[in-house]
């Protein structure tokens, strides 16, 4: 399957994902404000990744943290990529997959959401 290009969605749209299990904090925080201050063209090429909700606004699988900046940021839109096609476990593999290097863990969320053998794996 080809994959889709990405579309330009107003932040108003977009959900952050209850079951993110990772945060940025305090100066890695602002790191990333100001990475995409300093290269916005970045997100053209690292769009956040989203599925689609019956209301007509957006859950964001991939790019929380990016999400968090661009509000703080005051930005109106973002690229997004959607995975609507997805099966829910292809959803929560990725979710994981993609937060692998960067942020820290949210222990808790990872205790009462995730399955630890998911986690291994």
């Amino acid at each position: 399957m080809k994959t889709p290009a990405p579309i330009m969605v107003p932040l108003s749209k977009l959900k952050a994902n209850p079951k993110n299990p990772r945060v940025l904090r305090d100066e890695r925080f602002a790191a990333l404000k100001k990475s995409i201050q300093d290269f916005p063209d970045m997100l053209n090429y690292r769009a956040l990744v989203a599925v689609t909700q019956e209301d007509g606004t957006f859950v964001v699988l991939g790019g929380n943290m990016r999400l968090k900046a661009l509000q703080d940021l005051k930005i109106k839109e973002a690229p997004v990529m959607l995975a609507d096609h997805w099966s829910e476990e292809q959803r929560d593999q990725f979710i994981i997959k993609d937060n692998v290097g960067f942020g820290d863990w949210d222990w808790d969320a990872l205790a009462n959401t995730w399955d630890a053998g998911d986690l291994n794996a």
